[in-house]
């Protein structure tokens, strides 16, 4: 039985809104006394959260492989722009807490961990129920109902049509044969996240800047945002230019699969840069000695990741 995309997609968003919003109301509770079943139900909500998640972004993807193809573009860096969201209040926070440090308040870490803790997952909840709104206003127009009707569907062109069979049943899809038709595709999607993850975080996030100040006088710069702005904020940021530039520029063409897979296999170029920048490992030798090679290195890292992912998510529906 197949379920409605529609209703699937907000039962799973719902399913995250209560879980983020019971989470969020657990922040400021002291657990000390019940810490096994704080953490069995801490494993339960996590689990939970993540099932919803998962089911609302298969679900997203599958309903925007109705749409011609170039709006996927859209969900990509929809996503990307959440992480660029996520960085930055990260960095909020950061400032908030320097400042409070400089002018020498009362400063309790543990309550502080807690504030952060309760705007973040504030900030999520408030995003989740925009989110909502927007998908429920968003499946009222006229555009969507379109191409998510019985009668219209996408076919790689904006108002393309295609109409069902006249016996009214929808023909059967065969998955092997559609995913045999977009291997190439599927297979240089798959290796540039591959080499994405294998580096970012764990082993980018390790890389310290050259000057750390002195001891007397260590650098606020080093200590507090080298990581968190040089590291996550400009990938995502140049992960989310990539992808915007990946739904406007179609190069390569379509056709040639063979050359996207190379752009893919030559990103493996990047394990390397990276090993050897001023990493934290005593067993490493530092040939980039200088801060400014990892930030080209992390720039071109992130607009390769999002252009050839959204260029091969674009390619093979399409």
């Amino acid at each position: 039985m197949r379920i409605n995309q529609q209703l699937k997609l907000v039962v799973a968003l719902s399913i995250v809104i209560v879980f983020f919003i019971f989470t969020t109301i657990l922040v400021p509770i002291n657990s000390d006394s019940w810490q096994y079943s704080f953490f069995a139900l801490t494993m339960v909500v996590v689990v939970t959260l993540n099932v919803g998640a998962a089911v609302f972004q298969g679900g997203l993807f599958g309903l925007s492989a109705q749409f011609p193809s170039k709006y996927l573009s859209a969900v990509l860096s929809g996503q990307a722009l959440g992480a660029v969201f996520a960085c930055l209040c990260s960095e909020g926070v950061a400032k908030l807490r320097h400042l409070k440090t400089v002018q020498r308040f009362t400063y309790d870490h543990m309550a502080a961990a807690v504030n952060s803790a309760l705007v973040y997952f504030t900030l999520a909840d408030i995003t989740l129920l925009i989110s909502m709104v927007a998908f429920l206003w968003m499946t009222k127009t006229a555009f969507y109902q379109f191409y998510t009707s019985s009668h219209g569907t996408s076919s790689g062109k904006e108002g393309a049509t295609i109409t069902t069979a006249l016996s009214g049943k929808k023909p059967s899809i065969n998955v092997w044969k559609v995913f045999l038709k977009i291997k190439w595709y599927a297979l240089s999607v798959c290796l540039v996240f591959v080499v994405t993850l294998a580096m970012f975080p764990a082993i980018t996030a390790k890389i310290r800047p050259m000057y750390t100040g002195t001891k007397e006088h260590p650098s606020i710069w080093a200590r507090d945002y080298f990581v968190p702005v040089c590291c996550f904020l400009l990938f995502n940021l140049t992960d989310y230019l990539g992808r915007i530039a990946g739904g406007y520029t179609v190069w390569p063409k379509k056709h040639h699969w063979y050359f996207v897979l190379l752009l893919v296999a030559l990103r493996v170029v990047f394990v390397p840069l990276f090993m050897y920048c001023h990493i934290d490992h005593k067993n490493l030798t530092t040939v980039f000695n200088h801060d400014a090679y990892y930030i080209i290195f992390m720039t071109f890292f992130g607009l390769s990741n999002g252009y050839l992912a959204t260029l091969c998510m674009i390619y093979g529906p399409g």
